[in-house]
């Protein structure tokens, strides 16, 4: 029972990061972007938040920061199981 809450627990605390870097991503996008592009990146972040599925938002983190690195916006990294300046694209 003590393992199954402390992964829970760390999950959530992933997907908190997760979150953080990707709103973080967006802002810096925004000042860089055009509109048109930031609206289409967050309907995608709210559809794929309102899944609840950490590995979709996990791949949508990995596909913004490669946008981020084109336009150099990207967000300052929170420890969630990768490095910064390594692309985790699959």
């Amino acid at each position: 029972m003590r393992d199954e809450i402390m992964d829970a627990q760390n999950s959530s605390q992933m997907q908190s990061n997760l979150v953080k870097d990707i709103l973080n991503n967006i802002e810096n996008l925004y000042r860089v972007s055009s509109e048109r592009e930031i609206t289409k990146i967050q309907t995608e972040f709210l559809r794929v938040f309102h899944t609840k599925d950490l590995k979709q938002l996990e791949r949508f983190h990995r596909q913004l920061d490669i946008i981020a690195e084109g336009y150099r916006a990207q967000a300052v990294y929170h420890n969630i199981g990768h490095q910064p300046g390594k692309s985790c694209i699959s």
